[in-house]
């Protein structure tokens, strides 16, 4: 079972720029984060938490960004899409509620996490999350690189690179260090275990 610190970060907290779907939506509940990696930079403090899920993470072809994601109870997430064409987006179901248990919704198709249980999908799609449960749902996670033909992959590589590393990743990994500085905590239950299946292949891809 999961349980949430007080110390983790809001992602309207490390990215201000999440706050309308982070911090409007049920405001007195919080959509927490905890960051291990973004766009090359390491979250040091964080990663030496989870070393299994980083050793995990460290064999992901064409990895952006790697996070995990803890919903409050009745936590929803409003309709948006996700500012980048170039990557797909994994989640691996960690804890997921089983009374009434929260559901995406990617572009009209709707899926219900499960304990173990991948999905992949297009963040630049409309997508949302209707939550209504009474327990936490935590889920982890990893951004990749689309697959392109050769040309437009270097082009994509080079836009993470040199655009969104130095003006989104450096600014988001200093923040969640910050938040974070002075606590040695990590997501209850032991963030490890669960995530030690992020290996799998996706079980669905959302299309």
């Amino acid at each position: 079972m999961w349980h949430l610190d007080p110390a983790m970060p809001a992602y309207h907290e490390v990215d201000p720029g999440e706050r309308a779907i982070s911090a409007t939506v049920d405001p007195d509940k919080k959509w927490n984060v905890f960051m291990l990696y973004v766009f090359g930079y390491k979250l040091e403090r964080n990663r030496s938490l989870c070393p299994e899920t980083c050793r995990i993470l460290e064999r992901v072809p064409n990895l952006i960004q790697a996070f995990f994601s803890i919903l409050e109870p009745g936590k929803s997430v409003p309709l948006h899409e996700g500012p980048y064409m170039g990557y797909l987006r994994y989640h691996l179901g960690l804890s997921i509620p089983r009374e009434n248990p929260p559901k995406l919704i990617v572009n009209s198709h709707e899926y219900v996490w499960k304990p173990g249980e991948a999905v992949l999908f297009d963040d630049s799609w409309p997508h949302q999350v209707i939550n209504h449960s009474n327990e936490i749902r935590a889920v982890l996670i990893v951004d990749v690189l689309r697959r392109l033909p050769l040309l437009p992959a270097v082009v994509n590589k080079l836009v993470t690179r040199c655009v969104f590393r130095p003006l989104y990743g450096k600014a988001v990994a200093r923040r969640a260090d910050g938040v974070l500085r002075n606590d040695e905590t990590k997501p209850a239950g032991g963030a490890d275990k669960p995530s030690a299946r992020a290996s799998n292949p996706p079980n669905t891809f959302l299309h």
